[in-house]
């Protein structure tokens, strides 16, 4: 995509909406019901593996009560089920990482009043991973814009929803659960397509999307129909230049709603959801000079949702605290990064508080503010990172159960993880390459391993990627070859060992081989460049980075074999590091044949 007059031209194009944002829920009567209720609420699994799934089960008291039943997970809502024989049931793999307060809401109906279960903690672990596989392009898609996952044909497997720009498009791939996905399959939004979210706006229990349109300053709504298939979109007009969304309940009736953010407006707008996929006129609040992105969470610890906004011109984020009926408080300016252009929300330090975590396009910086727990913000601390800093994400990267930072860098083509001490600090970045042209990301579990994956749309190469999570080491693999036959009885049999690095990151420390001799050999003599060897042992080492894909030089080694020598002779080579082990034996024509162990 070419460059426009300034970047915020370009910038305002990508954003990443992530698919887990922040509601709160305040429990609301309804008029004509006079029977009280109470909802207890359980998980099948706790704690629960990242990407598995887990059951929540609410009972209602009394069991004749009808309708429908929310569920949320801290303030942010995670799914509607129905009621069936007193009892509603939600089945989920998407759940975040760590800790969470986990409640269902009844919504009453003609005769039954509206209740709230106590919450519980869910706990989701997630695997431990010291990294990223190498980008793989999973998907075409024609200049591709943000991600969202969701699960769209109810298989238990991650899906994807992506943004086609120029086409004007969603694209729709759905998972085969091993990180693959099925071919793009295209449904119409409006113009300028920016970002994407997921929800659930007609309670039926199956994903629905909501799309930004910056050219319509609209929102296009696309009903699931529970197959992996869309409706055709409704669009509901919003400020202008929308430019991001989250999905929850801001007025606590159960019912998902929308807030946008709205660059050229700056403001931001909220749609009331009706609970049957339609919603209200939108209703709009300043948020600042030209905010690009929010997130939500629970800033003053009210139980209410809150609303963070990045605000590019003024180089702040922007706090507006949630009243709990639909409205929101005047926007409280935070200083930040020069160009702000994505916010996250985590918990950094433990304290049970919320913090926030911004991208600085310009300043190349991820800057990082502690939550007070009263709506306020300790002052920015600011980490760098890669050029061009673009959006970032809050996960659990190694498994420690901290919250770490995943930054997309669009200048220099790349993926930051910075790995949180857990004190609201973080280590120095590791990165990753992303693509020609890396825009906003999404994150989650998309292979069922436990481990958390990230999805990148590279924009020139109208490619979609993904970069697994791994437990990255150094795969040394070890080859033996010689030339000619060698026979009983010969002195200065000679053979040669190759050592080959089949993984995805550098050795790290020294390496070492090991030839050990069947009675029938004798050493007489082992070397190789860069080697440090011993011809008694036959052994060698050595300290220097061997890259994945590349061999270090080969190491020589002659033997004397006994005249007397059976016909077949078996020894091995070992090198340390590796989990491979290699046989090599003589026959009786003399000739040393290579085997593979299985270690």
């Amino acid at each position: 995509m070419p460059r426009a007059n300034v970047n915020s031209s370009k910038l305002s194009l990508w954003h990443n909406v992530l698919l887990f944002v922040v509601f709160e829920i305040a429990a609301s009567a309804v008029a004509a019901a006079s029977t009280p209720t109470a909802v207890t609420a359980q998980s099948s699994s706790n704690p629960a593996i990242l990407g598995k799934s887990v059951t929540f089960t609410a009972t209602i008291q009394p069991t004749a009560a009808t309708g429908v039943v929310t569920w949320y997970e801290g303030i942010s809502v995670i799914g509607v089920s129905a009621i069936k024989n007193g009892q509603a049931t939600l089945t989920t793999d998407l759940l975040p990482f760590g800790e969470s307060s986990v409640k269902a809401f009844y919504h009453g109906d003609e005769t039954f009043q509206p209740s709230t279960s106590s919450p519980f903690v869910q706990n989701i672990l997630s695997l431990g991973q010291s990294g990223f596989r190498a980008a793989a392009t999973i998907a075409t898609v024609n200049a591709p814009g943000p991600p969202a996952v969701g699960d769209f044909n109810g298989d238990g497997k991650p899906d994807l929803a992506v943004i086609a720009t120029l086409d004007q498009n969603i694209s729709i791939l759905l998972g085969n659960g091993d990180g693959t996905f099925q071919s793009p399959v295209n449904y119409a939004v409006g113009g300028t397509p920016l970002a994407v979210a997921v929800g659930d706006f007609n309670g039926d229990g199956k994903s629905d999307l909501v799309v930004v349109n910056q050219g319509g300053y609209d929102v296009s709504v696309l009903l699931g129909v529970g197959n992996g298939t869309f409706q055709s979109e409704v669009t509901y007009r919003t400020g202008g230049s929308p430019d991001s969304v989250v999905v929850g309940d801001f007025n606590g009736d159960g019912n998902e709603d929308l807030a946008v953010a709205n660059t050229t407006a700056n403001n931001v707008s909220i749609l009331l959801g009706n609970g049957d996929g339609t919603f209200q006129a939108s209703v709009n609040y300043g948020a600042g000079q030209s905010p690009l992105f929010l997130a939500a969470g629970d800033f003053n610890g009210d139980g209410v949702t809150d609303l963070a906004v990045a605000n590019r011109d003024t180089e702040s984020v922007s706090v507006l605290l949630g009243k709990g009926d639909g409205t929101l408080t005047p926007a409280v300016p935070f200083a930040v990064g020069s160009f702000p252009v994505s916010v996250a929300v985590g918990d950094f330090n433990d304290d049970g508080k919320q913090d926030l975590a911004v991208a600085n396009f310009d300043s190349n910086q991820v800057s990082v503010l502690l939550g007070k727990g009263d709506g306020t913000f300790q002052g920015a601390v600011n980490y760098p990172v890669g050029s061009g800093s673009l959006s970032v994400v809050v996960g659990d990267f190694n498994g420690d159960g901290l919250a770490d930072l995943a930054v997309i860098n669009e200048d220099s083509n790349n993926l930051s993880v910075l790995l949180g001490n857990g004190d609201g600090s973080f280590k120095q970045q590791a990165t990753y390459y992303a693509g020609a042209g890396p825009v906003p990301i999404a994150i989650g579990d998309l292979t069922g391993d436990g481990r958390t994956d990230v999805v990148v749309s590279d924009y020139p190469s109208s490619s979609v990627m993904v970069l697994l999570g791994a437990t990255l080491s150094a795969d040394l693999s070890i080859a033996v070859s010689h030339a000619g036959d060698l026979a009983q009885g010969q002195t200065g049999a000679a053979y040669s060992i190759v050592v080959q690095n089949g993984g995805v990151i550098s050795t790290v420390g020294s390496v070492q081989v090991v030839d050990q001799l069947s009675s029938a050999l004798s050493p007489v003599s082992i070397s190789g460049v860069g080697w440090n060897c011993t011809a008694a042992t036959l052994t060698c080492s050595r300290s220097d980075t061997l890259s994945p894909g590349a061999s270090y030089p080969p190491i020589s080694v002659t033997v004397n074999i006994a005249a007397d020598a059976p016909s077949i002779v078996t020894n091995t080579a070992v090198v340390s590091g590796g989990s491979a082990h290699l046989t090599y034996t003589v026959t009786s024509g003399g000739e040393f044949v290579p085997q593979l162990l299985t270690v």
